[in-house]
């Protein structure tokens, strides 16, 4: 039976009530945090869109969100295999000073690092041999700095330069990169 309709859950807390049976127990529904945003600033963003100020999808993307909002598509130029890549605008508008968080991987081992990848999930390493991998952005700092531990969090700004190398699917590269936690 389905309790969230009466305001409950069912966190599937079974305890043994007695030697014959099972009781289970029930928490009442509780409400979602409240927004930190003032009402104020949200009306403002939603009139913004609406009158094409503010795309409605930025209202909402994040910056990884961002990154995986370039097209690919596969095709075939002159007989040979080839990418093509379409770079939205929300994404060309944020390259300068683009600040993202995610999760250490090392391309190479060194005592201090200039290049490395950021995966949004440390699930998605793509050196780690698990069903796949996710959004992952090459990044090249301005400054060595010295190594950490593989899957930290870090957050990091920097330019993205955009590959429009048709033999690819490596769109977006992060340059002049600063560590910022």
């Amino acid at each position: 039976m389905d309790l969230a309709p009466l305001g409950l859950y069912f966190f599937g807390n079974v305890r043994p009530a007695s030697k014959t049976g099972a009781r289970i127990e029930v928490q009442e529904r509780q409400e979602p945090p409240v927004s930190r945003i003032p009402k104020s600033t949200v009306l403002q963003l939603a009139f913004a869109s609406i009158l094409g100020l503010v795309p409605c999808a930025s209202l909402a993307a994040g910056p990884w969100d961002l990154l995986g909002s370039v097209e690919i598509r596969e095709t075939e130029k002159n007989g040979r295999w080839a990418v093509e890549k379409t770079f939205p605008e929300e994404l060309k508008a944020a390259a300068d000073g683009f600040t993202v968080t995610g999760f250490y991987v090392p391309i190479e081992a060194q005592a201090y690092v200039r290049s490395y990848l950021l995966v949004a999930d440390p699930a998605d390493c793509p050196f780690c041999g698990s069903n796949g991998y996710g959004p992952t952005l090459e990044v090249h700092m301005r400054r060595p700095m010295p190594d950490i531990a593989e899957g930290t969090q870090i957050t990091v700004r920097g330019r993205l330069n955009f590959l429009l190398s048709e033999d690819t699917y490596q769109s977006v590269i992060m340059t002049e990169g600063e560590l910022l936690n």
